[in-house]
This record gives structure tokens, sequence and C-alpha cells, in this order.
């Protein structure tokens, strides 16, 4: 089996968890008494699916530098994706449970089709049964895990020859290893402070966002202003359907490079989706975050980690969880000695609006050196609760907004494939039609 038959194989089974997942999304939103087999499900795939992330970096790393070591890298991916072999289990598993999730009827139905149906018939999925199955995902994601710790091995093992300084490097690189277990621990810890990635919403906005479009915001005073100063806060405010999320998205990807180029500090991002339940989370949200800068840090406070060690051995399954005030006070802890920057888009789309707004509102007062930037539409709680911060109106730029659409417009007509047919002069017309009805949408 060559490198590209194990990507893609890899591929498979994440392509596979990724539909299981939205179906999962699908119940969440369509019935109110969750099974507790729904958030189990949902957990244990979402952790599979941090595990083949890893594996599939492994077998990408192989295909671009297929010398000896990544050959032998290969051999254990190869077992695992053969008849019989994890990847290939776990990929049968879950083409098992979409099917039980989505009867044959409901095929090609997604969105609100398929969330009716789901009210419909209810959770069909029996309690003995999901066990079983959770049990089998559980086994052959300790073997991936297995396998993941080899590869680290081997690495370690092969780097420790090439080093000169063997008494002092060996040692080093072979501490590592002792210490995956710690490893092991962060990425509990990450896991437990969020499981959603905001990179997802990020790279699908990017995707639709027209390059030049969203300049004039980079370089107007407010954000100037907002960006030079050393504890600021911003609140953007627009009407649906005013480019609030791509133009969100462009500010990410500026400050998210403009970070990473001069070692300003540290940034985090977020995005709540209405589409999404577990982004509309307020604890979701704000432990999103926090993982971030954590991850960025490479270490955790201490009182995080205490709080993680309190959660870990809680009798409870609501102690098992964090608090946003826990939240709060590590992130002002951090902000006190390094710089954050911290953006967040659709925030009138989350859950629980007061908690998750009074958490904003603690940390944009009490965060010594941290910026903080959210956008949302309009509306009185969140009004009032940011009333004595710094706000910028996407309507009051409608001449900017405008010149953004005209040229996304004039791109899309000028060079996509699908008006190419259209006569000059017809498109000429639709331009000006759609130009002159924009309006700032």
């Amino acid at each position: 089996m060559d490198p590209l038959s194990v990507t893609a194989s890899v591929i498979a089974v994440l392509q596979a968890a990724n539909t299981v997942i939205a179906v999962c999304y699908d119940f969440r939103a369509a019935i109110k008494d969750q099974p507790w087999a729904l958030s189990r499900i949902t957990s244990s795939i979402n952790e599979l699916r941090l595990i083949l992330g890893r594996l599939e970096q492994v077998a990408n790393e192989s295909e671009l530098n297929f010398d000896e070591t990544n050959i032998a890298r290969l051999t254990t991916l190869e077992v695992l994706c053969q008849e019989g072999g994890a990847i290939s289990n776990c990929l049968a598993e879950l083409r098992t449970l979409e099917k039980k999730l989505v009867p044959g009827s409901w095929a090609g139905k997604d969105g609100s089709k398929r969330r009716a149906l789901i009210q419909s018939i209810g959770w069909q999925f029996r309690g003995k049964e999901a066990e079983e199955m959770l049990q089998r995902l559980e086994e052959y994601k300790s073997t991936l895990n297995l396998a993941i710790t080899m590869d680290q091995a081997a690495l370690i093992k092969n780097m420790s020859k090439m080093m000169t300084d063997v008494d002092e490097n060996t040692r080093s690189l072979f501490k590592q290893f002792q210490d995956i277990s710690l490893d092991d621990r962060k990425r509990s810890i990450l896991q437990w402070l969020s499981p959603v990635d905001p990179f997802i919403n990020q790279e699908a906005a990017m995707r639709t966002h027209h390059a030049g479009t969203n300049d004039w915001f980079l370089t107007c005073k407010e954000f100037d202003n907002w960006k030079q100063t050393d504890h600021s806060f911003l609140w953007l405010s627009g009407f649906p359907g005013s480019g609030k999320t791509i133009l969100m998205s462009t500010l990410i990807d500026y400050l998210q490079q403009r970070t990473e180029e001069n070692d300003h500090g540290l940034f985090a991002y977020f995005y709540c989706d209405f589409r999404n339940p577990e982004t509309r989370d307020p604890l979701n949200l704000a432990g999103s975050l926090l993982a971030q800068i954590c991850f960025k840090l490479r270490s955790f406070p201490e009182s995080l980690e205490a709080a993680f060690e309190r959660c870990k051995i809680s009798q409870s399954p609501y102690g098992r969880r964090t608090n946003l005030d826990t939240i709060t006070e590590v992130l002002i802890e951090v902000a006190s000695e390094h710089r954050v920057t911290i953006l967040v888009d659709g925030l009138d789309e989350c859950e629980r609006r007061r908690d998750i707004l009074r958490f904003f509102r603690h940390l944009g007062l009490k965060g010594l050196h941290i910026n903080i930037l959210v956008s949302s539409r309009d509306e009185s709680d969140i009004r009032e609760t940011l009333s004595n911060f710094p706000r910028m109106r996407l309507e009051a730029a409608s001449a900017c907004l405008d010149h953004d659409i005209e040229s996304y417009i004039r791109n899309r007509l000028g060079n996509d494939r699908e008006f190419k047919w259209l006569k000059q002069t017809f498109q000429l017309t639709i331009q000006e039609c759609l130009i002159s009805r924009a309006k700032g949408m």
C-alpha cells in the first residue's frame, strides 16, 4: 500500500465521522429530551476525529518524504488500514452507525427536512446496542493512539542518532518520550475546555471572501485605535446580511498573521453559528478561547489544572465541566502577563446570552493586556451590556460596503464560468440592478 492509499483510507474514516457528527447535531437540535447515548456518541467521535487528524498528518509527511524512516512509519499504518485493522474497523462501524441513525428512507434529506423526520420518530438507538458500539470504538481509538505513540517513539529514536551532543540532547529527547502521558493530559484538558474547532468556520468564511474586499476596515480609525491600545474593546454591529462574518474572517486572518510574524502576544477566535448547536454554548465559546491561548502558551496556569482535577474526580455529571467564572479568572490571569487578542463573531447567536455578555463585559473591564472585538446584530440586551465600550456600526460604512459589493458582483459576472454565456449587455444590466438594490447587503 502506497502513502496515497493510506492517506485516502484515513480521510475516508474522517468523512464518515463528519457525516455521523452532522446527524448527531440534527438530533440535538430536533429532540428535547436528549438520550445519554447521543452525547456519548458525539463526544467519542469527536475524539476519534482528533486521533485521525494526527494519523493523516503522519501519512502526509510520509508521502512528502518517502525515505527509509517514513517507509517504516507507513508499515504500522498499512496494518491498521487492512481488513480487520483499527482504521478499517472504524470505517465499518461508522457506516453501520450512520445507517442506524439515518434510515434508507431518509437518503438525500438534510437540514430542516431531516430534523422534521427526527422529531416525528425520535431516538431509536437502544441503550445496550449503543453501549456495545461505544465500547468497540474505544478499543479502536486505543489501538490508534498506541500507533501514534509508537510513531513518536520511532521518530525520537531516529532523531537521537542525528544529535551531535549525545549526552545533553539525547536525554532531552527521551525525556519528552517519557513525558508522553503529560501530553495526553494536555490534550485531555484542551478537549475538556471545548470540543469545538473554530477553524472550520474560518476556513469556510475565507473561501467565500473576495480578495480586496474589507480592506477598508483594516485602515479605519476605529480598528486602528482598538489595535494600537494595550487594553481595548470594540463592538461591531450590523443588520443580518451586512457581511459581519466575512469581515470578521478577514480580521482574524490579518491579526493571526500579524501575531505569528511579530510574536505579538496570544490570539484566539470563535464563531457562534446558528447551524451548529455546539458553537452556541457559552462554555464551548469561552473554553475554546482559553484552549487556543493555552495551546500557544504550551502550558496551563495552575488554577486551570486545579479546576480540571476537581471536575475529573467529581461524582456529578454536571461537575465534569468547568464554568465561566473559572475561565474568566484564568484568562484575566494570563492577560496580566501576556497580551491577549480575542475575536468572536455572531455573539447574538449564543445561548444563555446574559451569561456570555457578562463574561465579555468582565474581561473587557478587568483584563490588563487584552484586546476584544466582537460582532453581532444590534439587539437591546447586547447594547445595554456593552454600553461602556466603543461601538462601530456597519451601517455607517455603507459606502465602503457598497464598493465591496460592486467589486464582488463585477468579479463574479466577469470571471465565473456560470455567467460566461451571458451577453455583455445583459451582464451589465444584471450588474447595475444588483448594485443599485444592494444597500449594504
